[in-house]
């Protein structure tokens, strides 16, 4: 199930099957004026329980709905808060089948417990005073585990941790798990919290506008002593700008992250590109980059099934005023469906092909303008001043190596930009090297069979074979 707020204010919800086909797209019959942070939760008979917040701070106020499993209202949505309330609610499944309503508004941070009929049997209740927005998770014995920012002074933060007990309702383990001076231009998302069965992570993200940057840490503690904090900064690959970072909780195994992070444009200079990827915190290992697209792709949404396989949806920009919404998973039958090959498929990689053809022409006339047109013009006054037309004295010898080790030496200095900024050393160095030789070869052979081979046509059949392999070599790379 996939819900979202499109462009016209309406609440759209989308459903995929087993395969990763879209079985239900409609938009919800729930009578919303402007939902946003709408949050979804499966019960275990298939109605779906769904809240939102309606309207902007600090006018905005809390809903519920509860809707049958092809997104009929059941009831009536219902307001479980007063106005003035922040965004990103949360909505958490409880391990006794209650569901768990979780805000911030100006006092603090706020609870409410619903059944699984939709009933609310208890709240608003203030959890925390003066906390802020709250990111939450719910442990095996359906403790829920809250982190926040709250402010100390102008651009000064304390990154804070409490468990809420759902039954009595007390609130213990508050620590104080880190804090934080900014500069000016700097900002702070607020944080995430992921479990793992036996540890807690608390994640927050900086951002620096005036530089263009931004990193993430996070505080690691077990689930029985949060005063054990150990302090980590996560690891990503080098130049990445993480963003719109979600936790899913693993009992089973790590914490995997998914989000957004900006890497600079290989391409176009000053240009950054917005991909999704996945990261497990403290594997070792760096993210995976899920998308491939070139279109920016943001807020990324990560759930776990009861078979381990991943699910994972997120935004990509189409157009001003557009967007789609895009789902992925590691499930075998969907993996299965979304590689099988289509007539689409087909005819997108023979024009894919036929683009990257076109574009291996165009290369290939940019280089010969580069490394050809200096040591023909010398050739050409050779001839000119010589009269010589093939290879029978020592001194035409001369001239073509000459020639020759000119156009070489322009092939090491002048390769393609691109490849200059985006290749290893050995392709950076080696791919000059090998049309070399192989161009020498192919030259020796064929004036090996020929007696006084002409000058231009042993110019000419080097700097083809030496060109030609070299960005060939490029365009594979």
């Amino acid at each position: 199930m996939l819900v979202w707020q499109n462009l016209d204010e309406q609440l759209q919800m989308v459903r995929v099957d087993g395969d990763g086909r879209v079985i239900h797209d409609e938009v919800l019959a729930v009578e919303t004026s402007k939902p946003r942070d709408p949050q979804l939760e499966v019960g275990a008979d298939g109605r779906l329980h769904l809240l939102w917040r309606e309207g902007e701070p600090p006018d905005a106020a809390l809903y519920y709905a509860l809707l049958s499993e092809d997104g009929v209202p059941l009831i009536p949505p219902r307001a479980i808060s007063e106005t003035s309330i922040e965004e990103y609610p949360r909505l958490v499944a409880g391990a006794d089948g209650r569901y768990h309503a979780v805000w911030a508004d100006g006092r603090g941070i706020q609870w409410a417990t619903l059944s699984e009929d939709g009933a609310l049997l208890s709240g608003p209740t203030l959890a925390v005073a003066g906390a802020g927005i709250p990111a939450v998770q719910v442990d095996e014995q359906g403790n829920l585990h809250l982190a926040w920012r709250q402010a100390l002074r102008i651009r000064a933060w304390e990154i804070k941790y409490a468990v809420l007990n759902p039954v009595d309702g007390s609130v213990r383990g508050l620590v104080e798990v880190k804090q934080l001076i900014q500069r000016p231009g700097q900002g702070l998302d607020d944080p995430i919290i992921g479990l793992d069965g036996e540890k807690v992570y608390v994640l927050w993200t900086t951002y620096d506008f005036k530089y263009g940057g931004s990193w993430s840490e996070y505080a690691v503690f077990p689930l029985d002593a949060p005063e054990q904090v150990a302090l980590e900064a996560l690891n990503l690959r080098a130049g990445a700008n993480p963003m719109d970072v979600y936790a899913v909780s693993n009992a089973g195994g790590p914490l995997r992250l998914a989000m957004s992070r900006s890497v600079p444009d290989v391409e176009i200079a000053g240009v950054s590109r917005s991909q999704v990827a996945v990261l497990d915190v403290g594997s070792g290992y760096a993210e995976e980059i899920v998308t491939a697209s070139l279109s920016a792709s943001l807020l990324p949404v990560l759930a776990l099934d009861e078979a381990g396989q991943h699910h994972l949806a997120w935004l990509e920009t189409a157009e001003f005023g557009r967007y789609q919404v895009v789902y992925a998973s590691t499930a075998p039958d969907v993996v299965k469906h979304y590689n099988a090959w289509t007539l689409a498929d087909i005819v997108d990689t023979v024009f894919s092909y036929l683009f990257k053809a076109s574009t291996l022409i165009i290369a290939l006339v940019a280089a010969l303008l580069v490394w050809a047109v200096v040591p023909l013009l010398v050739l050409v006054l050779y001839h000119v001043f010589t009269s010589e037309e093939t290879l029978y004295s020592w001194r035409s010898y001369v001239a073509l190596f000459v020639v020759l080790a000119l156009e070489v030496l322009l092939t090491f200095a002048a390769p393609p930009r691109l490849i200059v900024e985006a290749s290893s050393p050995l392709v950076r160095w080696g791919t000059p090297a090998a049309g070399a030789l192989a161009a020498a070869l192919a030259t020796w052979r064929w004036m090996k069979d020929r007696e006084r081979p002409h000058l231009f046509g042993v110019y000419f059949l080097f700097t083809g074979v030496s060109s030609i392999l070299q960005v060939l070599i490029y365009f594979l790379m």
